[in-house]
């Protein structure tokens, strides 16, 4: 196992902990795992590997920024996605990102049945997709439900890659 690998390792494992103990993910545990990545791919592979880091980076603040800032994603979700973009590189990052979508939606659908709320999200979101290709109709946003600590889905997916190599 290479050094970035056993750095998502543990990254993962530290951003998954806390964000299931505390529901955030903490700056000290993504802005060092930033900088590693950027360290780390320039070490192993010149020039050519800190590109792909820093392509990473950029790739995972173009997709998280918007989500963030539209309020679907924690802030501490976007940098956890960039320190996993600074050290997988944009297919490691695109690899991680996929998984743990999977496994957010997974999550969500468990998550609302045991707590009794799934017809009713699943109704909300089918009336906000109605409203908001129907002309002249105001959109429904739906409304706020649980939160689903989607750092831990996250890590998981990154585990996974670390693992796979």
């Amino acid at each position: 196992m290479g050094a970035r690998a056993m750095a998502l390792l543990a990254l993962a494992v530290a951003a998954g902990a806390a964000d299931l103990w505390r529901g955030r993910i903490g700056n000290a545990i993504t802005y060092p795992a930033m900088v590693a990545g950027l360290v780390l791919g320039g070490a192993e592979s010149g020039w050519l590997g800190a590109g792909a880091s820093a392509l990473g980076i950029a790739a995972a603040l173009a997709a998280g920024l918007p989500l963030f800032m539209w309020g679907g994603m924690g802030g501490g979700d976007v940098k956890l996605y960039v320190a996993v973009g600074a050290l997988a590189g944009p297919r490691g990052l695109l690899d991680v990102a996929l998984g743990s979508l999977v496994l957010g939606a997974g999550a969500a659908v468990v998550m609302l049945a045991w707590r009794g709320e799934l017809w009713r999200s699943l109704w909300s979101v089918a009336v906000f997709f109605a409203t908001a290709v129907t002309p002249r109709v105001r959109v429904v946003a739906p409304r706020g439900g649980p939160r689903l600590r989607f750092g831990v889905c996250i890590a998981l997916a990154a585990l996974g890659l670390a693992w796979s190599g």
